[in-house]
């Protein structure tokens, strides 16, 4: 039986417990569930109607009852003392206040249309606050403020019924104190003076609803019980009929606004898509984001894909273009053009910058635009995650991106015909239920391709783009060798293409790979190519530019770099060496620090953003003693981290389980479980432990995604930690 969709409601200074209990849920077998920080790309109003539409579509809300704090410190004096308030005490001060409280308006607007509604809290609030902690903070809700916008029922003067609506006004009198309301109902209908006490905010409902607490030590079977409240839920089926018109028609709204999004000119960047069009949008999105961060250089690099695409022949005889290696061959119809480069060398930061509309748009460099306003799909391979690596995952956002491109630009009744498909609904169902990758790209994709004129009819969009295939391969890798994978149907289907579409790619270069793709190369990145040398050389200059006078530590400052450049001009090398040894507080200069930095990169971003992550933590890092290579590198770092003489027993006992979790793992996992990786729940360990434990985690947490870190998650944020481990 289908899982109920689900609405998770919480405080963003918690999100590290919502995120734990949407992984737990999903562990359940629960899909559908709306998490604003993975649902939505947040973008300016259209937020709210996002979060509007994911309420009325739920069949649960699970609202987090939390402590405080209910917003951030930095902004304690002027948020209403969010701070210093729990969850359930903001909602009824900002109500006060006549301020807008968006938790409240989940909550409130769920109660609107009949949904279930499940508070939840943790236990180790309960031990905190009191047993009666959690019904407390409900309670508040009693006597919610009545403010125009809210959702009340009133009683009907001189009967004893009751209706439910919309404050549209609040009257006082005199002395500024409420006397009556307008209410608008349903219908349209306004009913005018409705007296105060009359009228009961439909927030104190939500007392009624049993809640449930989560224990720490107990975590999976406390999410059980609240899995089996929502499988036994049978509300809907009791609803009054008034409440399933209002579920119907903000159901209806919530259509309407994804069609109307969907049939305009936006693109990809829309801030309401169809997921089920596009299942992999908020992901790759999110990867734009995190890999665009310090981005330099590759101009040379957008400029020799765009010239490789545009080749008419694949008959060409290999030969080296200015900017680094590129072969042509004749095996494929339509141009295949694969960016190899090594591990850390800033492939995957490239395509992704292709993807960001805004970089492209804004780069002087034409050729970032055209390849940009050329990509018709786009797909990103992550060994960390299953379901980009999935065939049919693949082949359904594929096709899925297609459909949508040709909604946009008035192709969608030949979108439709190709399938015989009545509508989009039908389409999608379509596309939902096959499994078979085949049937996808033959009885749909590849023919609907073939009966378009070229890419003039799609507004010039031609380039299947997927970064990183050698990721893919790892299925077969994990599977066995007979099982197919993304690569195996590239090559399967190469011949089929129009010949007007292009493919662009990004891969390690292993020989294995590289022999299985041998129907490909063009542009390719090198890591001695002396363009690819000059993007480290700017990058590494641009950061260390925040530390040019040598502020590294407050503990341990250095001179500024001018006067340090000043006194090692009058030095030998013997002297500087000397003084280096001899007075901590002269290292090298900015000049000296960035060559050697490059020097030991060899062309490699990711080693030099370790070992420039290495000199933040440690000013007197001995540039010249650092080792080749990534691996010898990041085992540097934990030495450094933990220089005691038991460190290798520490690493097995601590560090090596936690990490072997993350290797294993398929996606994100929560801080708390990674933090009781390899232990025994029934064994109580001492603080001694813990604080070694703990100790750990942090340089665990540096492997990760800074932004997944920040919200209580962990994810290696490269996949050479996964080869150095």
């Amino acid at each position: 039986m289908k899982k109920k969709k689900i609405f998770l409601s919480y405080r963003r200074t918690h999100s590290s417990d919502a995120r734990a209990l949407k992984l737990e849920l999903k562990n359940l077998g629960y899909d559908e569930i709306f998490f604003d920080l993975d649902s939505i790309a947040e973008k300016g109003g259209e937020f709210q109607e996002q979060v509007d539409d994911a309420v009325a579509s739920a069949d649960a809300v699970i609202v987090m009852i939390t402590p405080d704090p209910s917003g951030s410190e930095a902004r304690a004096n002027t948020d209403g003392g969010r701070f210093h308030l729990s969850s359930f005490e903001t909602i009824k001060k900002y109500a006060k206040l006549g301020r807008t409280d968006y938790c409240a308006k989940e909550i409130e607007r769920a109660l609107f249309l009949g949904k279930l509604i499940i508070p939840v809290y943790y236990l180790r609030h309960a031990w905190k606050y009191g047993k009666t902690w959690a019904g407390d903070q409900i309670a508040l809700l009693n006597d919610y403020p009545i403010n125009k916008g809210g959702k009340v029922d009133a009683l009907r003067d001189g009967s004893n019924e009751y209706f439910t609506g919309e404050v549209t006004a609040v009257n006082r009198d005199g002395t500024n104190k409420v006397v009556s309301v307008d209410i608008q109902l349903k219908s349209g209908e306004t009913e005018r003076g409705v007296a105060k006490s009359c009228v009961l905010s439909i927030m104190s409902k939500l007392s009624n609803y049993q809640r449930y607490r989560i224990d720490d030590e107990d975590f999976s079977h406390s999410v059980k019980k609240i899995d089996n409240a929502i499988l036994h839920w049978k509300g809907e089926e009791n609803d009054t009929g008034d409440v399933k018109r209002r579920r119907l028609v903000e159901l209806q709204k919530a259509s309407s606004r994804v069609q109307t999004s969907e049939n305009s000119d936006s693109d990809d960047d829309g801030a309401v898509e169809n997921v089920r069009l596009d299942p992999f949008r908020h992901g790759i999105h999110g990867r734009v984001v995190e890999l665009g961060q310090d981005f330099v250089g590759r101009d040379w690099l957008a400029e020799a894909t765009l010239k490789e695409l545009d080749r008419k022949s694949r008959d060409e005889k290999e030969g080296n273009s200015e900017t680094g290696e590129t072969k042509t061959s004749s095996n494929s119809s339509s141009p295949f053009v694969i960016i190899y480069g090594d591990s850390g060398t800033g492939k995957s930061s490239f395509f992704t910058r292709i993807l960001d509309k805004s970089f492209c748009k804004n780069n002087e460099n034409g050729a970032w635009r055209k390849l940009h306003d050329r990509v018709l799909v786009r797909h990103i391979c992550r060994v960390q995650d299953d379901d980009t690596l999935d065939p049919i995952q693949w082949a359904r956002s594929s096709a899925g991106q297609i459909f949508h491109a040709m909604s946009q630009l008035n192709q969608l009744d030949k979108a439709l015909k190709i399938g015989g498909h009545t509508n989009q609904e039908d389409f999608i169902n379509w596309l939902e239920k096959e499994h078979s990758v085949r049937k996808i790209f033959k009885e749909w994709v590849i023919p609907v391709l073939q009966h378009l004129n070229g890419p003039d009819d799609l507004g010039g969009r031609d380039i299947i783009a997927i970064d990183s295939l050698d990721e893919a391969r790892t299925l077969a890798v994990l599977g066995g060798r007979s099982k197919d994978t993304i690569v195996s149907y590239l090559l399967e289907f190469r011949h089929k293409w129009p010949p007007w579409i292009r493919f662009l790619a990004t891969s390690r270069p292993d020989t294995e790979t590289k022999e299985v793709l041998l129907p490909l190369t063009g542009a390719s990145i090198e890591v001695q190519d002396e363009q690819n040398l000059k993007d480290v050389d700017t990058f590494v200059r641009l950061k260390l530019k925040q530390f040019k006078d040598w502020n590294f530590g407050e503990d341990k400052p250095r001179l500024p770099s001018d006067v340090s450049d000043a006194v090692s001009s009058n030095m030998n090398g013997s002297e500087k060496n000397s003084l280096r040894v001899t007075s901590r507080s002269f290292c090298y200069g900015f000049e000296e620090t960035a060559q050697l930095v490059c020097q030991k990169a060899g062309g490699v971003f990711m080693y030099a953003s370790e070992v420039l992550r290495q000199l933040k933590d440690d000013p007197m890092l001995d540039l010249n003693g650092l080792p080749q290579g990534l691996a010898e590198l990041y085992m540097t770092r934990y030495e450094k981290t933990f220089p005691e003489d038991d460190d290798v027993d520490q690493f097995a006992e601590h560090s090596g389980p936690m990490l072997a979790m993350l290797v294993a793992s398929r996606g994100p996992l929560s801080v708390k479980v990674v933090r009781h990786a390899g232990t025994d729940a029934k064994v109580q360990q001492k603080g001694s432990w813990k604080e070694k434990r703990r100790r750990h985690l942090e340089f665990v947490k540096t492997m990760c995604v800074g932004s997944l870190v920040d919200v209580g998650l962990l994810q290696f944020s490269h996949k050479s930690f996964s080869d150095w481990l």
